[in-house]
């Protein structure tokens, strides 16, 4: 199977879900956190925060494999 990361042909997509799936990976089960809403509901300063946690990570994923070949 060939690489999403290098593969995509939407990145705004993949940085959708990978920041999804980040935020998701946080969740506690303390109701009065942030953590427990879904990513619709995390507010536009955490979906800002985690998008760019997002490409900071698809960039040194992809940098990592290209030093790889």
């Amino acid at each position: 199977m060939p690489c999403r990361f290098c593969t995509t042909n939407d990145e705004e997509a993949l940085i959708e879900e990978l920041a999804a799936r980040m935020w998701a990976s946080c969740e506690t089960s303390d109701p009065v956190t942030e953590w427990t809403k879904d990513w619709d509901a995390a507010g536009p300063h955490w979906q800002f925060v985690f998008r760019n946690y997002a490409r900071t990570f698809l960039s040194a994923a992809r940098r990592d494999h290209d030093h790889d070949g």
